[in-house]
């Protein structure tokens, strides 16, 4: 079963998420959160933010 949270954030949130993420000066797990949040804010399923943030740490890793 596919569950969907619905996740509201406004433009100062998005910002700071993004932010977090570019510096990549955080912890691995605080990023990859941020990353979902995003991804849920934009309507995406916990399906797909799993098979994204998999992908995502896998070209972390590789390149």
């Amino acid at each position: 079963m596919v569950k969907k949270y619905i996740v509201d954030l406004n433009e100062n949130e998005v910002s700071q998420l993004q932010t977090l993420i570019k510096k990549g000066k955080h912890k691995a797990r605080t990023i990859t959160r941020a990353n979902i949040l995003l991804m849920a804010s934009e309507g995406e399923t916990d399906k797909a933010n799993s098979q994204a943030s998999e992908q995502k740490i896998l070209n972390r890793v590789l390149h």
